[in-house]
C-alpha cells in the first residue's frame, strides 16, 4: 500500500509543477498536501533530516501561496 500511496503523491507533485508552469495558484495547495505526506513518510522511514527539509518546503509553499495573491 505504501508504494501505491507514494506513487499517488508523486503524481500529485508533478501535477503541482504543471499547474505552477500554467501560473495556477492552486499548485501551492497541492504541494502542501504532498509535502505533509512526504514529511510523515520520511519520519516513518527514519529520515529525520529529510522531514525537516519537507517542513521548510511547506513554509515556502505557504509563502508562495500568500505571495501569489498579490
Amino acid at each position: 500500500m505504501n508504494e501505491f500511496t507514494d506513487l499517488i503523491f508523486t503524481l500529485m507533485g508533478y501535477t503541482g509543477r504543471w499547474l505552477n508552469a500554467k501560473k495556477k495558484r492552486i499548485c501551492f495547495i497541492i504541494w502542501c498536501f504532498c509535502v505533509v505526506y512526504w514529511c510523515l513518510r520520511n519520519m516513518q522511514l527514519g529520515l529525520k533530516v529529510q522531514s525537516v527539509a519537507c517542513l521548510i518546503t511547506l513554509g515556502l509553499n505557504i509563502y508562495g501561496f500568500i505571495n501569489w495573491k498579490k
